[in-house]
């Protein structure tokens, strides 16, 4: 028993009492109260406003009156109250009969049972319900499901189990991360319903300086009450880390519900990024410098892709697809590669690209001034593959290449249909060349003619048998010098031609 009363003129009295409880899961509460004397229940919860201050809000108010003559002051909650959210909360009972004799009440308050009484709701869990997911993002209370793979979902393709959304737990959260672009089919089972199923991704927002997080929905499926289960097919997402987001669209119809995997595939074949950038801007970027060079001579192959996809290695990445090889990957998560050309002689070159998807093909030229570049795309070929297994293209002419201080080339595939859901979004391809060099070597790399050695003044003195055998035409020059002094000269200079390359 419990007691609050009156305050006197010029003197402190115990007017009004408080309490904390707390609830573990959401409930809907219903509340009798009584007392010896008129006085007032209320139930609050606690909140905090921007500057840090806390208030109480008030939910449900009783007043205590003597109903039935008796001296026995009552109230009942008229309706449940509902605290959708588990957590601490207030109640006070505070003394507000003004007859002048009386000065105290007694009191105490209990729960109402029965059909309208209290209910509890114990499969509630709000440690994944996210409520500081603008501040903390990743880092709040979102339950990690980690890493989501092949080998994952081929032991158990049941990535959310035995879960339960409805009244005081409205939604849960669970992030996933893909380490590789992927397509994934989705399938939530929940006997009652309803509920939402949806899949998002984080967006960072940055303001005066300050980091702010929200959700993006990719894809998101209604189910309906007593549907039973809802699909959520051809759902593209490239790499990083994603949450699943289960709501409940009605919380009087509480439901459990169950979220599968059932259809993948992980585009592993993709490079990560490593070279997909050119430019930043008018700046080379950073990864530039870890480009595969292809050193142009004759005809041979181009190569983008790196073993492993790994950008320090040496090694030329190798794929098998419908038992053919291909050296190079573009597709969904990894939409275009870019490669270095070098050249050590200005030359015309014709490209052909073989690919299993479509594709476009350019030739860069960048432009060096200073620290930055131009960029200009010398020529476009285009690949379109329809429904056959693959197709080569040719370039329909060639492209001439400078050997000129200053302008530097760059070569790039990209794949050009990876939305559409109908269609394998991996491009699969090669790409090779034929070069006609158009002068031996580039003018500014020839190596300078050495010196004779002293009291020589040339190869062939002017005046001798040599020189008139020579202009003559009767003489091999290269036996003439074998037999002189000057057969030293002729030593092999593996300098001849130096290759233009980027970064150089």
């Amino acid at each position: 028993c419990n007691r609050v009363e009156k305050a006197v003129k010029g003197e402190e009295r115990d007017t009004i009492d408080y309490a904390k409880f707390v609830l573990e899961h959401g409930a809907q509460l219903s509340f009798h109260a009584e007392a010896t004397a008129t006085a007032k229940f209320t139930v609050y919860s606690l909140t905090q406003n921007k500057n840090g201050k806390y208030k109480l809000k008030k939910l449900q108010t009783l007043k205590l009156k003597d109903k039935d003559k008796d001296g026995v002051f009552t109230a009942d909650s008229p309706k449940l109250l509902q605290l959708q959210a588990s957590g601490a909360y207030y109640v006070s009972m505070q003394y507000t009969d003004k007859r002048k004799d009386v000065t105290e009440a007694y009191y105490s308050v209990t729960l109402n049972g029965g059909d309208k009484g209290c209910v509890f709701y114990p499969l509630g869990d709000n440690s994944d319900d996210w409520g500081d997911l603008k501040s903390m993002g990743w880092a709040g209370a979102v339950d990690d499901l980690d890493v989501l793979n092949g080998s994952v979902l081929a032991a158990d393709n049941t990535i959310i189990q035995d879960e339960w959304i409805g009244f005081g737990d409205k939604v849960d959260y669970k992030r996933f991360t893909l380490e590789s672009a992927a397509e994934l089919d989705f399938t939530v089972d929940a006997p009652d319903g309803p509920l939402k199923l949806s899949v998002c991704k984080l967006k960072e927002i940055t303001k005066k300086g300050v980091m702010t997080y929200s959700l993006v929905t990719v894809k998101a499926v209604m189910l309906k009450v007593n549907q039973g289960s809802m699909q959520m097919n051809d759902l593209r997402l490239e790499a990083g880390d994603y949450c699943v987001k289960v709501e409940s669209s009605n919380v009087k119809k509480s439901t459990g519900y169950d979220v599968q995997v059932t259809g993948n595939v992980f585009y592993t074949d993709g490079d990560n990024g490593w070279n997909d950038v050119l430019l930043d801007g008018k700046v080379l970027h950073d990864n530039v410098k870890h480009f595969f060079d292809n050193k142009l001579a004759g005809t041979g192959s181009i190569h983008f892709d790196k073993a492993g996809n790994d950008m320090t290695s040496s090694e030329a990445a190798e794929f098998s697809y419908n038992k053919k090889h291909y050296d190079n990957f573009v597709g969904f998560g990894d939409e275009i590669d870019f490669a270095r050309i070098s050249l050590s002689s200005a030359a015309d070159v014709t490209f052909s690209i073989t690919a299993t998807g479509d594709a476009t093909l350019e030739i860069i030229q960048l432009t060096r001034k200073g620290e930055t570049y131009t960029k200009k795309i010398l020529q476009t070929t285009k690949l379109k593959v329809g429904d056959k297994e693959e197709q080569t293209v040719a370039a329909k002419k060639a492209v001439h290449f400078e050997c000129t201080d200053g302008i530097e080339y760059c070569i790039s595939v990209k794949a050009t249909n990876t939305k559409k859901t109908t269609v394998d979004p991996r491009v699969y391809y090669n790409v090779s060349y034929i070069m006609d060099s158009t002068e031996p070597a580039c003018a500014l790399d020839m190596p300078k003619a050495a010196a004779p050695p002293d009291g020589l003044n040339s190869p062939v003195d002017a005046g001798s048998p040599l020189q008139d055998d020579l202009l003559a035409g009767t003489a091999n020059p290269l036996e003439s010098f074998a037999d002189t002094s000057a057969g030293l000269l002729l030593t092999e200079d593996k300098s001849v031609h130096p290759e233009t390359s980027l970064l150089a």
